[in-house]
C-alpha cells in the first residue's frame, strides 16, 4: 500500500476491521516505524551484501506485504505488514543513492 494511499482508505480499513479510530491511526505508526527501520539497516545491508541482495531483500519484503494484505489478514498482522511495505519502500528510494555515494 502506498503512503498516501493509507490515509484515503482509511475510513473502509475501520469499518472492515471494526476498530476505532484510535486504534486504526496506529497504521501510520507501522508504516513510519518499517521505513526508520530501513534507514538504520539499509547502510549495513549494502556495506554487507551489496546493492543486488539489498533489492532482492527488499522486493521479498514487500511481496510478502503485498501479498498478505490482498488477503484481509487480522488488525495486528495488517499493522505488521504495513510495518514490511515501510521498510521496502524505505529501502528502494534509500538504496541507489546509498550505492552511487560509496567509494571502491
Amino acid at each position: 500500500m502506498n503512503d498516501s494511499a493509507t490515509g484515503a482508505n482509511l475510513d473502509s480499513m475501520q469499518e472492515h476491521y471494526q476498530v476505532s479510530y484510535d486504534k486504526i491511526s496506529t497504521v501510520f505508526l507501522s508504516n513510519t516505524a518499517g521505513y526508520f527501520l530501513s534507514s538504520i539497516s539499509s547502510p549495513f545491508l549494502l556495506h554487507h551484501f551489496g546493492l543486488p541482495a539489498t533489492l532482492l531483500v527488499t522486493a521479498a519484503s514487500m511481496s510478502v506485504g503485498c501479498v498478505t494484505l490482498s488477503i484481509a489478514p487480522p488488525f495486528p498482522v495488517f499493522a505488521l505488514m504495513l510495518l514490511f511495505l515501510g521498510f521496502g519502500s524505505g529501502v528502494v528510494r534509500r538504496a541507489p543513492f546509498r550505492s552511487r555515494t560509496q567509494t571502491p
